[in-house]
């Protein structure tokens, strides 16, 4: 299940495994990032135009995705994080937009996997 997982959103199943040992402890650590606030840390920063935050934000969801193996959402939020600290103010729609896509994906796929995994060790 946790295959199809990564493959569904082109992660990397095989080095998410390796760091965790365990497809049990993986699916724990994937089930935790549903409360991690990165991302609306991110939009809140972003919102009140605290771009320093905004970069603090989109680091911790780089390195929370890369991580996990979720390869789309760490790359979509280190370009992100680029974007910021680099203050290319241009780009920051286009790549907001992107960070929000893999986001929206990664999370309902989550949710997609707890609920066939209720029930399941």
């Amino acid at each position: 299940m946790l295959k199809e997982f990564y493959a569904l959103l082109h992660g990397d199943y095989a080095d998410a495994l390796k760091r965790f040992g365990t497809e049990v402890r993986l699916e724990k650590y994937l089930l935790k990032f549903l409360a991690d606030t990165s991302f609306s840390d991110l939009c809140a920063a972003l919102n009140r135009q605290d771009m320093e935050g905004a970069q603090r934000a989109a680091h911790s969801l780089k390195g929370t995705s890369r991580l996990l193996g979720l390869v789309n959402l760490g790359t979509a939020s280190e370009r992100l994080e680029c974007a910021l600290r680099n203050a290319q103010s241009t780009e920051l729609p286009f790549l907001l937009l992107q960070t929000q896509t893999e986001y929206v994906r990664t999370v309902s796929a989550i949710h997609s996997l707890q609920v066939s995994g209720e029930g399941q060790p």
